[in-house]
């Protein structure tokens, strides 16, 4: 189990809030944190504590070395600092290593005295999504294209078809013309 730092200083959470906090936010399968302005992980739900084996301390890390292992500095996209600055909600789509895209939402978190000390972060995978979303794209495709040379059948057997036709009543005519 993780604990809140509660000697963070201005911590943007009282105890009675933390306990229930996460006890709710604990049951969700997807990372859930709340960072600081100074992109500093306070909390993290049991998805992120289990993903780490247990051995996660909050305060240690930043949002970005937390998900990005190695990087050192904020995601070129981060809307955090917006987020704090303009005391709104902001969402983004973020790529992990090249294989894995997240849906990342971020919403201020704002103290008794109304002032934003923190913000919630959550992260929808939305890989699988994508990759049905390419599928179908590339079904689309494929059907438009099939469709299109359905038609162009379509206009070459009418269109011989009616030529038939034309053809069986000039002959008609010529065999009537004939027999004159």
């Amino acid at each position: 189990m993780i604990s809140f730092v509660s000697s963070y200083k201005n911590s943007c959470l009282d105890q009675n809030s933390i306990s229930i906090l996460k006890r709710v936010l604990d049951e969700c399968k997807l990372p859930v944190f709340i960072i600081n302005p100074d992109m500093e992980v306070l909390w993290a739900n049991k998805y992120i504590t289990d993903l780490y084996s247990g051995e996660f301390t909050p305060g240690t890390h930043t949002c970005y070395n937390l998900i990005h292992q190695e990087q050192e500095k904020k995601c070129d996209k981060c809307c955090l600092p917006e987020t704090v600055s303009a005391a709104k909600s902001c969402s983004l789509e973020v790529s992990i290593d090249s294989e894995r895209v997240y849906s990342v939402f971020l919403s201020p978190i704002r103290d008794p005295g109304g002032e934003i000390t923190c913000v919630l972060e959550i992260r929808f995978d939305i890989t699988e999504y994508i990759e049905a979303y390419r599928r179908l794209e590339e079904s689309e495709a494929a059907l438009k294209e099939k469709v299109e040379e359905l038609e162009k059948f379509y206009d070459i057997a009418v269109h011989r078809e009616l030529r038939i036709k034309e053809l069986k009543k000039e002959l008609e005519r010529l065999k009537e013309k004939t027999k004159e």
